[in-house]
Formats: structure tokens, sequence, C-alpha cells
């Protein structure tokens, strides 16, 4: 884990120039060892049921959190992920790729909110709300 001098900011990718420019306070402070698993080895598949929400907000590894619960993906309802406008840390997938993959796999954007500018012009990230066209047989 890339630990920021601002907790919030810390991300298992290294951070990328256009962080540092945006956001100077979120300089690396340190790196720790952290564990990661699928959403599957966490929670059973029978506990997300209803209008179940899952929130995803992980610093850039987005796209990669996405995939590793696909198998578990269309039980939700609805997904609420922070997404970025440009690459704030080093290899992640940007805004359009991650919607692209809930798109792919049959949930519509509700809604974008909490624009981030940062030091920039136009935004930098935002929050999306999505929801499955057709909920799932639960």
């Amino acid at each position: 884990m890339h630990v920021s001098r601002w907790d919030v900011s810390s991300s298992l990718l290294p951070f990328a120039r256009a962080q540092h420019d945006n956001f100077p306070f979120t300089q690396e402070s340190a790196r720790e060892v952290v564990s990661t698993s699928r959403l599957s080895e966490c929670i059973e598949p029978a506990s997300i049921a209803g209008c179940a929400l899952l929130k995803l907000d992980v610093q850039g590894f987005e796209l990669r959190a996405l995939e590793g619960c696909s198998e578990l993906l269309s039980r939700f309802r609805y997904v609420y992920v922070e997404a970025s406008f440009v690459e704030l840390y080093v290899g992640q997938a940007l805004a359009t790729d991650v919607m692209r993959y809930l798109l792919d796999r049959g949930f519509r954007l509700m809604c974008v909110a909490n624009l981030s500018y940062g030091r920039a012009e136009r935004p930098i990230q935002a929050d999306f709300l999505f929801c499955a066209s057709e909920p799932s047989a639960l």
C-alpha cells in the first residue's frame, strides 16, 4: 500500500504526477504490506439481496476491484464508484473504462456527483451511481 500523507488518498497503486500536481498534500509517506481478497472470499452470495449497493472508493483500483467481484456483480442492484478522468495513480483504469465495464454488464448510469477539480480547470474525478437495468432473480 502506498500510504499518503492524507490517508484517504492511500492506494495499492503508486501515485502519478497528476495526483501531486492537483493535490500536493497527498505525497507518499510510507509503504505497507496489506492483503487483498476477492469479494466472493469474504461474503456469501445469498447475503446480497434486495436493493443491495456495492460502494467502491479504492483510489485507482476500481476496475480491478469490479473484476474481482465479477461473479457477484449481478446480485447488486446499485454500484456507486468513485473514478478519475485523469491518471492519479500509475496504471489505474479511468472513468470511461469503469463505465464501459459496468455498462457492458447491464448497469446504466443514473447520476454523476461530487466532481473534484483539484488545481485543474476541469473535473479530475467524480462519483458515479449505476443501477442494474434488469434486477436479477434473487
